[in-house]
């Protein structure tokens, strides 16, 4: 898997791809409290789509972003 999903955990999305968590910071969302929820469901207790929060990472990673792993 190259890109975050909704089905991935805040953690697992930051820690392959630091600079999403500037992204879900904008949002709300931390790695703090709630950093092992998955994006789908982390992301409606903020009333942010998850599938929209997703597109805005892919944004922030670019056309060639693949694991930073």
């Amino acid at each position: 898997m190259d890109r975050p999903t909704p089905d991935m955990t805040l953690n697992e999305i930051t820690s392959r791809w630091p600079p999403t968590l500037e992204v879900l910071g904008l949002y709300g969302l931390d790695t703090c409290c709630g950093g092992a929820q998955p994006l789908r469901e982390a992301a409606p207790k903020h009333g942010v789509d998850p599938e929209e929060l997703v597109r805005k990472l892919n944004e922030v990673l670019g056309p060639g972003a693949a694991s930073g792993g």
